[in-house]
Formats: C-alpha cells, structure tokens, sequence
C-alpha cells in the first residue's frame, strides 16, 4: 500500500537537485569564461580554487545546514518538497543529513539507488532507505505543530493534509 501523491515524485527530485546544482554549473561557466579571456596559468589555479571551496561551501550551507534545519534546500523549497524523517516527520537536522548525503555516494554508482524512487511506493533512494527518510510535499510535512495536539493525522503508509478548519466550524470537519 502506500499513500499515492503523497511522497515527492522523481521529476521534482531530480528538478530540485538541478536547482541546487545551479550555482555550482554557473560558477563553473564564469570560471571557463574568464580562464579563457585572461589565459593566466598562476590566476587560472587561484579561480579553480576559489570555485572548488565555493563549491564546497554552497554544498554545506544548502544541503546540510539549511536542508537540516528546515527539511528543504533551494532546490527543495522552489519544487516545494521536502526531506523528512520518516518516522518523527521532522527535518533531520545537519549531522543526519550530512550521512544521509554520504549515502547519496551509493545511490550515484549506476544511478540504480536514485532510480529506485521509480518503483518504490514510498518513493525512496537507497539513501532514503539507509536513514530512513522521505521526501514529500512541503504542506505535509505541516501536519504537526511545535505545540498541542496535531493538527493532521498520520495516514497508513503516508501522510494527510492538516484539517482545514477547527471541528465544528463551517471550513473544518
């Protein structure tokens, strides 16, 4: 079973992904453009390795500090998705989010634990699986306020949107 169009699906994963690579390929662009007007082998060394620690440094920021603390990356938040704990239904948190990218290492031989979001009812990597993690709709993961009860219910296998209205209400059950 499986709660269908509840977890993220692949072309907004992948989508997110591309927007989170985004600034890494236009960096590298600029870093080709002005290596070949200035054709300096000192300087050309210096750009590549202010690109690589750029690089490195747009990848911590965005996927492991603020995708653990929100749940969502740039890519993420633009595709209106985003990483949960499967069980807890919480972002991760940076250090769990920083293994849950070391794992990503596993799911890029061959693409096959990316591809396993295509079949898997819950839409999960290899990577998601190892934690355990899901991706979904950023509404869903609002099911559960800081305080009190929660405001939506955790539905078999997936996730329900919050009630809409206080019971009893004209808008709400």
């Amino acid at each position: 079973g499986g709660a269908s169009g509840v977890y993220a699906n692949w072309v907004q994963r992948v989508a997110a992904s591309l927007i989170d690579a985004a600034p890494v390929i236009a960096g590298y662009i600029l870093l080709l453009i002005i290596g070949l007007v200035l054709r300096s082998g000192v300087f050309d060394l210096l750009l590549g390795l202010i690109y690589w620690v750029g690089s490195i440094g747009w990848w911590i920021y965005n996927r492991i500090i603020t995708m653990g603390n929100t749940g969502q990356s740039l890519g993420k938040r633009v595709m209106n998705i985003k990483l949960v704990a499967e069980a807890a239904g919480q972002p991760l948190g940076p250090g769990q989010t920083f293994l849950r990218e070391i794992c990503h290492v596993l799911d890029g031989f061959c693409f096959i634990g990316s591809l396993f979001q295509l079949w898997d009812p819950k839409a999960q990597t290899l990577a998601d699986k190892i934690l355990p993690t899901v991706v979904i709709p950023a509404w869903a993961g609002r099911w559960r306020r800081p305080r009190g009860p929660p405001r939506g219910r955790r539905a078999a296998g997936g996730w329900s949107r919050p009630a809409r209205g206080r019971p009893g209400s004209r808008t709400g059950g």
